[in-house]
Order: C-alpha cells, then sequence, then structure tokens
C-alpha cells in the first residue's frame, strides 16, 4: 500500500519530523564532489525565483513508534545533513555558538524522550553510521570528529563522505563571505529557503514490494533512475517477500564485492559486461528492457542473483592486478592484468569474466595463457582497426558467450572457437609498419614492451621502462626540423607521432636532449644501454627511409610478442 503526504515540504522542514534509518541492503554514499556543486548551483539560480523541486522520497511508513526506513533518497537526505552541519560548523568556528547549536539541535539531532543523550537524525547503513555520525554530525571541536580522519586505506564510500562533506563546507563558506554580520544574514537566508522552499514529496509505503512498485512506476514516467538501482528492485519485487531476505543478501554480497574494489559507478558495469557474458552483445540502455524480458518469475530471479554472487569476485579480480586469482600467476600475470587496466581496454572484459568463470583457476599456467592472448588480440585489435568500434564491441560479448555455452576451458580451444576473427601475422605486421600513437602511454607501453624482448633475446636484466624511462621523439614533436633530419615541413607532420619515430631514454637524458640535432641525439642513443634506443644509432641521417626502416623492423618483432596464438 502506498500512501502520500500529499503535500510538497522542503527538506529542512522534512528532516526535523523524524529520524531516519537506512537500511543495510542500501548501497552506500555516492555523491561526488561535481554533484555537490550542481546542487549549490541549482539551488543558487532558484534563491530568489521560486521552489526548486528535489523530487520523491520514498519510505517505510513508521509503525510502532519506529522511525521510518529511506527506500530511496538516501543520497539527497545525507548531502543536506551535510550542508546543515557545514553551517553548523562555520558558526562556531566563528564565535556564534549559540545559532550553532540551535541547529544542529533542529536538523542533526533528536533526543528521545527518558534520555538525555542526543541522537543523530540521520543513520547511515551500517557500513557508514559511524563514521557518518563522528565526521559529519558531531561538532568540529568534538574528539570522534578529530578521530575521524580519513586514509588511503579508509574505505571507500567513508572516503567519498569525506571528500562530499569537504566541499559542502567551501560551498558553506563561499555563501558566508563578507564579514560576520552579512555571513549570518546569508545562512539564515538559504537555511529559510532550504526549510521552506527546496521541496520534496514523501511517499510512504507499507511493505518493500510496493517500494520497488514505486521505483518502476518513476521510471515508467520518466524520472531518471540508476540501471543497477531499478534492477536490484525488479528482481527483489520478484522474488517476493518470502525470498526477499535471501535476494537482498544475494546481492549485497554479490555488490559489496565490486563496490569495496572499486568506484559505486562500476555496479551497472558489472552487470552490463556479466549479462553480456552470457547473452552476447547488449547495449546498456537496453539492458534493463532486455532482463525484464528474460528474466519473469522468481526463479528466474533468484537464479540470476545467485550467478551475480558467483561472478562477482572474479569481476572484482578484473579490476585489480593484485587481486588474488592472481597471486599464483607471479609476476608476469600480474602484470598482464595491469597492462589490460593501464591501457583502459573495456571490451574484453565480458570476455575475461566467462573464461575466469569456467577455466580452472588451480591451472596457472592456463590463465597465464589467457591473459597474453587477450593482452596480444587487444594490441592487434588496436593496431589494425580490423573490426571497427562497433564490430569490437560484438566480438567480446559473443566469444564470451561461447565460453559459456560450449564450457571453454583452455586459451587453445578459446583460440579455435573464436581466433580467426583476430587480426593475422600478415595484416598486424602490415599496420605495425605504419602505425601512429599520439598517447604516451600506450607508445611508452608498446615500446617498453618490443624492448624488454630484446633484452630477452640478449639474456639481459629487464629494465622497467614504463617506470623509469620516457618517451622520446626523434623527430621532435614541435614544428621545428633540427640538423641532420632530412623532412620537409610539408612531410614532417605526418611523421611525429609514426612509433617508428620514438624511442625510449632515462628522463634526463630526454631534457637535455630537447630538440638537439641529430648528431647530439645519435651519441647518447648510441651510449644508452637500451637496445630499442641503441638501435636508432645504425642510422648516420635521420630520413622518411631510416624512420620506415625502423618501423618495419620493429613490426617484425610485435608479430611475435603479441601473439594471436597460444
Amino acid at each position: 500500500m502506498i500512501q502520500s503526504s500529499g503535500e510538497p515540504v522542503g527538506i529542512g522542514e522534512f528532516l526535523r519530523r523524524s529520524k531516519f534509518l537506512v537500511p543495510a541492503n542500501q548501497r552506500t554514499y555516492a555523491w561526488k564532489p561535481p554533484e555537490i556543486d550542481e546542487l549549490f548551483d541549482d539551488l543558487r539560480s532558484y534563491l530568489d525565483t521560486g521552489d526548486y523541486f528535489l523530487g520523491w522520497i520514498v519510505l517505510s511508513a513508521p509503525t510502532d513508534g519506529e522511525a521510518p526506513t529511506i527506500i530511496d533518497g538516501q543520497q539527497r537526505l545525507a548531502t543536506f545533513c551535510m550542508i546543515y552541519a557545514a553551517m553548523r560548523d562555520y558558526l562556531c568556528q566563528n564565535q556564534r555558538s549559540d545559532v550553532a547549536r540551535k541547529i544542529a539541535d533542529r536538523v542533526l539531532y533528536t533526543e528521545p524522550e527518558w534520555t538525555s543523550e542526543k541522537e543523530p537524525r540521520l543513520l547511515m547503513s551500517s557500513e557508514d553510521q559511524a563514521f557518518f555520525a563522528n565526521h559529519v554530525v558531531a561538532p568540529p571541536d568534538a574528539e570522534e570528529r578529530k578521530a575521524s580522519r580519513v586514509s588511503a586505506t579508509s574505505p571507500h564510500s567513508h572516503r567519498r563522505i569525506a571528500k562530499a562533506f569537504e566541499r559542502v563546507r567551501e560551498q558553506v563558506e563561499h555563501i558566508a563571505e563578507g564579514g560576520p554580520d552579512k555571513a549570518l544574514r546569508q545562512l539564515q537566508r538559504w537555511d529559510t529557503y532550504i526549510r521552506t522552499r527546496a521541496k520534496i514529496i514523501p511517499l510512504y509505503v507499507s511493505d518493500d514490494l510496493s517500494a520497488f512498485q514505486i521505483f518502476e512506476t518513476l521510471n515508467d514516467r520518466g524520472v531518471e533512475l540508476a540501471t543497477a538501482d531499478l534492477l536490484k528492485n525488479y528482481l527483489f519485487r520478484l522474488a517476493g517477500i518470502r525470498r526477499l531476505d535471501e535476494a537482498k543478501a544475494l546481492w549485497s554480497r554479490a555488490i559489496g564485492r565490486i563496490v569495496s574494489e572499486s568506484r559505486e559507478t562500476i555496479v551497472t558495469t558489472f552487470v552490463h559486461h556479466f549479462w553480456s557474458s552470457k547473452h552476447g552483445l547488449t547495449r546498456e540502455r537496453l539492458l534493463y528492457k532486455e532482463i525484464r524480458r528474460s528474466i519473469q518469475s522468481r526463479e528466474d530471479a533468484l537464479a540470476m542473483l545467485s550467478d551475480l554472487d558467483a561472478s562477482s569476485a572474479n569481476y572484482a579480480a578484473i579490476l585489480h592486478s593484485d587481486a588474488d586469482v592472481w597471486k599464483p600467476l607471479g609476476v608476469e600475470g600480474r602484470e598482464l592484468v595491469g597492462t589490460l587496466l593501464k591501457l583502459k581496454f573495456e571490451q574484453y572484459k565480458p570476455l575475461l569474466l566467462a573464461c575466469l568463470d569456467v577455466f580452472d583457476h588451480s591451472r596457472s599456467e592456463e590463465l597465464r595463457k589467457l591473459l597474453r592472448l587477450l593482452v596480444g588480440w587487444a594490441v592487434r585489435f588496436q593496431v589494425t582497426n580490423q573490426l571497427g568500434s562497433s564490430k569490437l564491441e560484438t566480438f567480446y560479448p559473443e566469444a564470451a558467450a561461447k565460453v559459456r555455452k560450449l564450457r571453454l576451458s583452455t586459451a587453445s580451444a578459446l583460440v579455435r572457437e573464436v581466433g580467426t576473427t583476430v587480426p593475422s601475422d600478415e595484416v598486424f605486421r602490415r599496420d605495425f609498419a605504419k602505425f601512429e600513437e599520439d598517447n604516451a602511454i600506450a607508445a611508452r607501453y608498446l615500446l617498453a614492451t618490443i624492448n624488454d624482448y630484446l633484452e630477452r633475446q640478449e639474456g639481459k636484466e629487464e629494465h622497467d621502462a614504463s617506470r623509469q624511462l620516457t618517451l622520446e621523439h626523434i623527430l621532435p614533436k614541435a614544428d621545428n626540423v633540427p640538423d641532420g633530419m632530412l623532412f620537409s615541413k610539408e612531410v614532417a607532420p605526418a611523421y611525429r607521432f609514426r612509433l617508428g619515430n620514438q624511442t625510449l631514454l632515462v628522463r634526463k637524458a630526454n631534457q637535455s636532449l630537447g630538440a638537439s640535432g641529430f648528431a647530439k641525439k645519435l651519441k647518447a642513443y648510441g651510449e644508452s644501454a637500451l637496445p630499442l634506443t641503441a638501435q636508432v644509432a645504425k642510422y648516420k641521417k635521420w630520413t622518411p627511409e631510416a624512420l620506415e626502416e625502423r618501423q618495419q623492423w620493429m613490426a617484425d618483432k610485435a608479430v611475435r610478442i603479441w601473439a594471436a596464438r597460444v
């Protein structure tokens, strides 16, 4: 059953009416500084012109004196609590503790009967509850506030709360500029607007299933909701009251693994990649529609939630090269995963997820072969652009679906099924010999990998080129053509970013060379311990023909380094 208060109410007034609880299965606080800035910009633009509508707040109907549970609206209510906490902090720090105490008592705290202890009015989910109370709600001079500092090892949601609150405080300080008297008037003006004209409509529901219907109704009426939120509520509604706790536990466990490893927005991406790995390419904008078309019963919903739970640890591993699943693969395995992440390849993820779900993780060499294959394929597709972005977007999900359907459990079996689509050695060699790369990270990776290969061939210890070395353009990126480089001004631009025109140097040497003539550069190249760079010294003049010859030499190595087969 759904009830509405009927009348819009200012969110500042609404906050003082009750205590509010965020349930355990809700996602953690997710707003970032840009969203904070957008909210303040919106409020500022409406401050003198009229009401600002913040949307619906969906809550469970309070029963037996219990506080209502927030079903949708946590982000907005938490952010406005931050705004009032920031106002309180500013007033405390500017000798207006009397006014600050009134704001805190009105909005931030509630004082239950039969006790003198104040409690936070908004209780966040269990993961964030203590941190929010200590870092935001507690007064600025409280010991718990001082003890709640975040670090690089703090949970992601705590860092998001801290960053958001820091931005809110900056915005409040901006509002309060102009001296004590003006500051007090401005803060009072904003408080009045938030209490009376920044409005929400409360919707109270009698049970979770009614809440899920609300989500779908809002979406049908054009209210933008996150795909992950829509999907979660759809699956929960199908699970029904009897299996709801089970459904919530499966979702929370699956998504908890992903969110704990990365940012909140990865949830929709995970579901998208998971679904595509089972059913082939599905456009993200059609994901919710496709899932609703396929999942229509309680059994379907619980099966999908179980599958998400089973795949979530593997997807979290795809996002981090230091995940446990990669440890048995040694340095090479971790570096291969790191390469895929560093170069920001995305299309491969459904295929790697399917393989991790099907392959035997105890066969470390098989996983290493798989990673070598995926890196090799990614580079070949990048260099040749053989499929184009749209076809490439289809290739990986279709390959993933084959892995699941045929239970392909080895890299060689994967090659047999889909390897014919990968650019051949002939095509890859041809296109690599003409390849241009103006992305410094990608160029440095390609050159460093070729250099590592050459050092292995010579029996030398590999340099960690990506960290210790820097990119050097033999023909400089600038418009000038130095002495000893036989490029006309008309043709030079076509060669500056060719891979054959790029090499690696230690940072200090690169800085000292700058736009030097080729003779000076040649001496530095010849003295380099890097075989990739020392090879340039064979050319007495730097010409288009020399560049072409060097890049063809690199292409011959590339075919062996980034193999299409295992």
